[in-house]
């Protein structure tokens, strides 16, 4: 389970576009594939995205450009 202090941490990572850095922090956190931190990362972007836009520090197409998964 994620903490709330841990879920603010994660939360940062996503606002910054430290995908690498969210992807270690998540999988250390809860223990699972690098599959399942790429997925995560999805889900929480668009929670995200849609609940602190402008928070984020670049744009949604900057933000994936260049991510292939």
């Amino acid at each position: 389970m994620i903490s709330v202090e841990q879920q603010g941490k994660l939360d940062l990572l996503i606002l910054e576009n430290k995908k690498i850095a969210f992807y270690k922090a998540y999988r250390e956190i809860v223990n699972c594939s690098l599959g399942d931190a790429i997925a995560e990362l999805g889900l929480r972007y668009e929670v995200l995205r849609s609940q602190r836009n402008s928070e984020f520090t670049v744009s949604n197409e900057q933000y994936w450009d260049g991510f292939y998964s």
